[in-house]
């Protein structure tokens, strides 16, 4: 049974050192077995809300982040909008 993108995102690229393109090639060249692109949608989004998230709560926390979540966060939802586009359009 093949694993959730999710899970084998946080196997292969532990917490540290992440790199997402990385990733989603391994995840075209079938690395870990075949994904829809719908699959590898929904894993996008679902990471960019846990990015977004995590944005939102350093902002709490410092005067410095709070100041800069917004753009932070068009940077972000425009970086993931662009990794949709070229990893998981349907063909």
């Amino acid at each position: 049974m093949r694993k959730d993108l999710s899970e084998l995102y946080w196997e292969a690229h532990g917490y540290e050192g992440l790199d997402i393109e990385r990733f989603l090639a391994d995840v075209q060249a079938g690395t870990w077995g075949a994904y829809t692109a719908d699959e590898i949608r929904d894993f996008l989004y679902k990471l960019e809300a846990a990015i977004i998230d995590n944005i939102e709560t350093k902002a709490t926390e410092a005067p410095a982040f709070a100041a800069a979540k917004n753009e932070v966060i068009e940077q972000t939802k425009a970086r993931f909008a662009e990794l949709r586009r070229r990893y998981a359009s349907s063909v």
